[in-house]
C-alpha cells in the first residue's frame, strides 16, 4: 500500500479541509513530519489508519475523539485516502461517529459513522464491510498493519515483545502459512474424531452385550467367545421356534372350522327373524293406502293451478303495484320542484350582478401591481445590505489572517533565536573540546616521534644493519624512555580529533545558517510592532460574526466590493417614493390581495349556486314528464292481463277465484304431500322385494342353537394365546440376539481397523502440533514460520549490529526452560561484550527501539522475497528517535535510508533536530487558536 493523497476535514486539530499530496515525495524516500507539540503530527498517521481500519494508529487514542473541537456544527468530519496497491488505485472515505450541536433548537444529536471504498468497478459501503475489504486487500488487519507498517508513538516495542502466538498470526498473513496451520488442525481433528469413534465403538459393544438375552454367564468373556456362544444359542432357539409354529397352525385350523359353523347358524337364524319382521311391516303400511290416494288427487290439481293460473295472476299484480309506486313518485317530485323554483328566482337576481363584481376585481389588480413594483426596491436594498454585511465579515477575517501571519512570524523568530543561543553554546563547548583534543594529540604525536629512535635501537644487536644509517656497529644506542606512547594510541587520538573537527564544522554551519535566518526575518518584521498587531486582531475579531473559509478572497478586491455595495444602496434609497415603511407597504399589498380573492370567491359561489339550482330544476321537470308517460302505458297493459287471468281459472272448471283458491295448497304443504306419497310408494316396493328375497333363503330352514359351538371356540382361543405368547418370547429373544450378533460381528472387525488408524493419527497429530513426549514442543506451522523468522533476524541483525556497534545480535530461542513449553517464534539477544544470551526485555529503552526498528526493517526485506499476498511499500515511524544518542541516531538514519532506496516511502515523526537537518522532504504542522495547518516542504 502506498498513499497518493490524504484529505482530513474537521479531523483532530484540523478545523478546515487539509490535503496532503504524497506524490510530491516521488513515491519513495524519507519524509519528516515535524511541528510543535500537540499540533497534530500523529493525527496524520491516525487519519491513514482510521481510513483503512476505523481505528487510531495508537492504542491510547479512540475514534470517538476524532471530531475537531474547532469544527462548525454543520461541517462533517471525515477522512479521504487515495492509495495504490499492486498497481490498483483505491479511493477510501470514512467518517467517525460523533456528537454535535443541533442546527435547530437546543441540545446535541448523534452523527453516525460510515465508510465507502471505490476501486476498479466495485463500490463497497458500510463501516464493517469496508474494514473487511481493506483487510482482504492489504492482507493485514489493523493490529498487524501497526506492527509491520506503522510503528506508532509509544507502541514500537509491541512488535519486538510480541508473544509467539501473536507473531504466528502476523506471519500467517505475511507468508501465507495457512496451509500448514490447516494441516495441523486437520490432523488433530482427525485424531480426535478417530479417538471419539474408537470410544463410541467401545460404548456400542458394551451396550449391545448388556442387551443380550442368554442364560450363560458372559461377564468375563471377550467379544470373540461371546459371538460363538450367541451363535449356538440362536440355533437352539430356531429349532424350538419351528416346533411351536407347527402346533399353532393346527390350532388355527380347528378354530376356523368352529367359526365357520357358528357363522352359518347365525345366518340361518338371522334370515328367519328378518323375514318375520318384514312381513309385519308390510301389513302395517297397507292400512294407510286410502289416505295416500286422496293426497295424490290434490297434488295433481295444484300442479295445474301452479302451471296455468298463478303466472298470469303474478303478472297482473306486478303491473298494479308498479302503477301505485310511480304515482307516489310523482307526488314527491312535485314537492321538490316547488322548493327548487323558489330558490331559482332568488339566485337569478344575484347572478345578474356578477359583471359589476368583475369590474371591482380588475381595479384592485391594477392597484396591486403598482404596490408590488414599489416593494421590489425594498427587496433589492435588503439583499445589498446582506451582501455588504457578508463582505464586511470577510474583510475583517482577511485582516485577522494577515495579522496572524505576522504574529506567527514573530513567534517563529523567537523560537529561532532560542535555538540560535543553544547552538552557540553548543558550538563553544565543541570548540573547547576540539582545542583540548588538538593540544593533546600534538603533544602525544611529538612524544611518539621522539620515541622512534629508542624503539628502533631497542631491537638492534651488534652486527645487525641499522635501518636508519646502514651501519653494523652501534657504539651509542638511543635509549627508550619509560613513558613512550604506542602508534595505535596516537592514531585513535587522531580519529577522535578528525571526528570532533567534523562535528565542529557542522555546528558552525548551523550557527551561520540560523544567524542568516534571524537577520532575514528581523528585516521582514521591521515595520511592525507586535503589541499594535495584537490589538488590531482583537478589534477585527469583535466585528466578525461568522468564521468562513476566505482563502479565495483578496483584501483589495473585498474593499472595492464594499465601496460598490454602499454606493448601490444609496442609489436605490434615492429612487424610493412614498413615505410609508416596507411593513406598511406589505400590509397594503396583503389587504389588496385579500380584497381581490374575496370578490373572486363571491363570483365563484354565485356561479356555482346558480348553475346547480338550474340543473336541478331541469332534472325534476324531465322526471315528471317521463313518469306520467310510463303510467298511461302500464294502465292499458293492466286491463289485458286481468282478462287473461280470469279466462285461465274458468278454463280449468272453476266458476270464481274463490273456488280455485279453496283447492290451492301452500307450497310447504304441497311439498309435504309429495314427500309423503313418494315415501309410501318406495317403502311398499322395498318391503315386497325384501320379503321375496328372504322367502328363497328360509325355504326348508329351522332355528339352530349355537352355545356349544361358542364354548368350543373359546377353549381353542385360550390354547392359541398360550402358544402365541411362547412363540413371541422365543421370537423376540432370537431376533434380538441375531441383531446383536450381526452388529457385534461388524463392530468387532471395525474396532480392529479403527484402533490401527487411531495409532497412526495420534502420531501424526502429536508431531504436527508439537506434542511429542520428551522433546521440545514446536508446531508444524511455527516450524515453517521459524525459517522465515530466521531470515528476518539475519536481515534485522545487519541494522541492529550496525546501530549498536556490533555489540548486540538478535537470535531465535531454540531451547525452552521447560520441556512442556512450545518453541519456534521467541526472541533472545546476544551481548557480544559478555558473550551470553539474555531475554529481549532486558534491553534499555534506546536499545529496544533499535531492535524494534531493525526487526521492522528486516520484515520489510523478507516480505519482498516471500510476499504471501502482503506488499509493504510504506512505513510510518512515530517518535522513538529521541531515546538515541548521536551515533545511534546516525546509524538508524543510514539504515532507513538504505531501505527507502528500494522504492519505499518512509514517514517519520520527530522533534530531533538532527533529523530536521538530514531530511529535506518535510510536512510542517503549525498550530493556532483556529486549528492546525499543514505545509509541505521539498
Amino acid at each position: 500500500m502506498k498513499p497518493i493523497s490524504l484529505k482530513m476535514v474537521a479531523f483532530g486539530p484540523y478545523k478546515d479541509e487539509i490535503v496532503i499530496d504524497f506524490t510530491k515525495f516521488d513515491n519513495s524516500g524519507i519524509f519528516l513530519i515535524t511541528g510543535d507539540t500537540g499540533s497534530g503530527k500523529t493525527t496524520i498517521f491516525d487519519a491513514i489508519c482510521f481510513a483503512l481500519y476505523g481505528v487510531a494508529s495508537g492504542s491510547n487514542r479512540t475514534k470517538t475523539s476524532f471530531r475537531s473541537d474547532f469544527a462548525k456544527d454543520d461541517c462533517k468530519t471525515y477522512v479521504k485516502l487515495e492509495f495504490i496497491h499492486k498497481g490498483v488505485k483505491y479511493e477510501l472515505e470514512r467518517s467517525p461517529s460523533y456528537m454535535r450541536k443541533k442546527l435547530r433548537g437546543e441540545g446535541f444529536t448523534q452523527v453516525s459513522g460510515d465508510a465507502s471504498l471505490i476501486y476498479l468497478d466495485k463500490v463497497i459501503t458500510g463501516d464493517v464491510n469496508v474494514t473487511n475489504e481493506c483487510i482482504d486487500i492489504l492482507g493485514m488487519n489493523a493490529s498487524q498493519f501497526k506492527q509491520i507498517s506503522m510503528i506508532a508513538q509509544g507502541e514500537f516495542l509491541k512488535l519486538l515483545l510480541a508473544k509467539p502466538g501473536e507473531r504466528a498470526d502476523i506471519f500467517r498473513k505475511i507468508f501465507d502459512t495457512y496451509i500448514y496451520k490447516n494441516i495441523s488442525d486437520l490432523l488433530k481433528k482427525k485424531y480426535l474424531n478417530k479417538k471419539r469413534e474408537y470410544e463410541d465403538l467401545g460404548i456400542s459393544v458394551n451396550s449391545l452385550i448388556d442387551n443380550l438375552i442368554i442364560d450363560d454367564d458372559i461377564t468375563n468373556l471377550n467379544i470373540k467367545d461371546i459371538l460363538l456362544l450367541v451363535c449356538d444359542s440362536n440355533k437352539e432357539d430356531e429349532l424350538f421356534l419351528k416346533k411351536i409354529e407347527s402346533n399353532k397352525e393346527k390350532i388355527l385350523k380347528d378354530i376356523q372350522q368352529v367359526i365357520n359353523d357358528i357363522d352359518k347358524a347365525k345366518t340361518i337364524n338371522s334370515n328367519l327373524d328378518q323375514y318375520n319382521d318384514v312381513s309385519k311391516k308390510l301389513e302395517e303400511k297397507l292400512v294407510d293406502e286410502k289416505i295416500v290416494l286422496e293426497k295424490k288427487s290434490l297434488i295433481e290439481k295444484n300442479k295445474m293451478i301452479k302451471e296455468l293460473i298463478i303466472p298470469l295472476f303474478d303478472g297482473f299484480k306486478n303491473i298494479k303495484d308498479t302503477i301505485i309506486f310511480k304515482k307516489g313518485t310523482i307526488k314527491e317530485t312535485n314537492k321538490k320542484l316547488k322548493i327548487v323554483n323558489e330558490n331559482y328566482n332568488e339566485l337569478k337576481i344575484n347572478y345578474e350582478g356578477i359583471s359589476k363584481k368583475q369590474d371591482d376585481a380588475n381595479s384592485k389588480r391594477i392597484e396591486l401591481e403598482k404596490l408590488e413594483n414599489r416593494l421590489v426596491l425594498y427587496d433589492e436594498i435588503d439583499k445589498l445590505k446582506e451582501e455588504l454585511e457578508e463582505y464586511d465579515n470577510i474583510y475583517n477575517l482577511l485582516l485577522v489572517d494577515n495579522y496572524n501571519v505576522i504574529i506567527n512570524k514573530f513567534n517563529e523568530l523567537d523560537k529561532i533565536k532560542i535555538d540560535y543561543n543553544k547552538l552557540c553554546l553548543l558550538f563553544k563547548n565543541k570548540k573547547d573540546n576540539y582545542n583540548n583534543l588538538s593540544f593533546k594529540y600534538n603533544n602525544d604525536y611529538n612524544r611518539f616521534i621522539s620515541c622512534q629512535a629508542g624503539i628502533i635501537a631497542n631491537g638492534l644487536k651488534e652486527g645487525d644493519i641499522c635501518p636508519v644509517c646502514g651501519s653494523t656497529n652501534h657504539p651509542r644506542l638511543a635509549k627508550l624512555e619509560d613513558n613512550y606512547i604506542k602508534k595505535e594510541d596516537v592514531d585513535k587520538e587522531y580519529d577522535d580529533l578528525i571526528k570532533c573537527q567534523k562535528e565542529l564544522e557542522m555546528t558552525s554551519n548551523k550557527v551561520s545558517s540560523l544567524k542568516k535566518e534571524i537577520d532575514y526575518k528581523s528585516l521582514e518584521l521591521k515595520e511592525y510592532d507586535l503589541d499594535d498587531v495584537k490589538n488590531s486582531v482583537k478589534k477585527c475579531k469583535s466585528k466578525i460574526k461568522e468564521f468562513i473559509n476566505v482563502d479565495n478572497y483578496k483584501l483589495d478586491d473585498v474593499k472595492d466590493k464594499i465601496n460598490y455595495l454602499k454606493a448601490s444602496i444609496k442609489s436605490k434609497c434615492t429612487d424610493m417614493k412614498g413615505d410609508e415603511s416596507k411593513e406598511e407597504l406589505m400590509l397594503k399589498i396583503t389587504n389588496c390581495k385579500n380584497s381581490i380573492e374575496s370578490i373572486l370567491t363571491d363570483i365563484r359561489i354565485i356561479n356555482n349556486n346558480y348553475e346547480k339550482i338550474n340543473n336541478e330544476k331541469i332534472k325534476l321537470e324531465s322526471i315528471l314528464e317521463t313518469i306520467n308517460k310510463e303510467i298511461k302505458e302500464l294502465e292499458s297493459e293492466s286491463i289485458l292481463k286481468e282478462k287473461e287471468y280470469i279466462t285461465s281459472y274458468k278454463k280449468l272448471g272453476y266458476g270464481s277465484e274463490d273456488e280455485y283458491l279453496d283447492v290451492k295448497l301452500d307450497d310447504d304443504v304441497l311439498d309435504s304431500y309429495i314427500e309423503d306419497v313418494n315415501r309410501y310408494d318406495n317403502d311398499i316396493l322395498e318391503l315386497r322385494k325384501e320379503k321375496q328375497v328372504l322367502e328363497d333363503f328360509i325355504k326348508d330352514k329351522k332355528y339352530i342353537i349355537i352355545d356349544e359351538y361358542v364354548k368350543k371356540r373359546d377353549d381353542l382361543n385360550k390354547l392359541l394365546e398360550d402358544v402365541e405368547l411362547s412363540l413371541k418370547n422365543v421370537n423376540s429373544k432370537l431376533n434380538n440376539n441375531i441383531m446383536i450378533y450381526n452388529k457385534l460381528k461388524k463392530i468387532y472387525k471395525q474396532n480392529e481397523e479403527t484402533e490401527n488408524e487411531l495409532s497412526i493419527y495420534e502420531d501424526l497429530s502429536n508431531t504436527a502440533n508439537g506434542n511429542i513426549r520428551g522433546k521440545n514442543k514446536i508446531e508444524f506451522e511455527q516450524y515453517v514460520q521459524s525459517s522465515y523468522f530466521d531470515k528476518m533476524i539475519i536481515s534485522a541483525n545487519k541494522r541492529f549490529s550496525y546501530m549498536t556497534e556490533s555489540r548486540y545480535l538478535l537470535v531465535r530461542k531454540t531451547e525452552s526452560n521447560k520441556i512442556s513449553d512450545k518453541l519456534g517464534l521467541e526472541l533472545e539477544v546476544i551481548d557480544n561484550y559478555t558473550g551470553k544470551k539474555r531475554d529481549i526485555t532486558s534491553l534499555s529503552g534506546g536499545e529496544s527501539f533499535k531492535a524494534s526498528l531493525s526487526l521492522a526493517l528486516g520484515i520489510s526485506d523478507i516480505i519482498q522475497c516471500y510476499a504471501g499476498g502482503v506488499v509493504v511499500d510504506v512505513m510510518f515511524i512515530d517518535e522513538g528517535f529521541g531515546s538515541l544518542d548521536n551515533e545511534s541516531l546516525e546509524n538508524a538514519i543510514s539504515a532507513i535510508l538504505k531501505l527507502s532506496d528500494n522504492n519505499k516511502l518512509i514517514g517519520i515523526i520527530s522533534h530531533v533536530n538532527e533529523l530536521k537537518d538530514r531530511i529535506d522532504k518535510k510536512i510542517i504542522v503549525k498550530k493556532s487558536n483556529q486549528g492546525s495547518i499543514v505545509d509541505v516542504v521539498l
